[in-house]
């Protein structure tokens, strides 16, 4: 894929269509490639080989939890993280930040 200057790497990383097409929504009116990723493993392969400006996780994974994919990214990538999560207790969250996620958005979210 052929990418130009002014375009942004988005990784999607998100296991709902739902969940998918809305997020996609919001970006692709944005200057955002956008790349979907569906269980924690396809996460770290394409942040590996996409080097991607924003990774968005969007929902929980079955091969990997939250956590550890966000320690994975973490410990070689400084790109933005942002959690994307419904109904997500406090405890969580300050554990998704603390293990290096840059923002939480608890679902459902608007853009108003």
């Amino acid at each position: 894929m052929e990418y130009r200057k002014n375009k942004i790497r988005l990784l999607l990383a998100c296991n709902d269509n739902a969940d998918y097409s809305n997020v996609k929504n919001i970006f692709s009116k944005d200057n955002y490639y956008i790349h979907k990723a569906a269980c924690g493993k396809q996460i770290i392969e394409l942040a590996t080989s996409l080097c991607p400006e924003l990774i968005v996780i969007a929902g929980s994974f079955s091969d990997m939890n939250t956590n550890e994919i966000i320690t994975n990214l973490r410990s070689w990538s400084n790109s933005p993280i942002i959690i994307m999560e419904k109904e997500c207790s406090s405890s969580a969250q300050v554990k998704y930040l603390y293990a290096g996620a840059d923002d939480y958005i608890e679902k459902p979210y608007s853009l108003g």
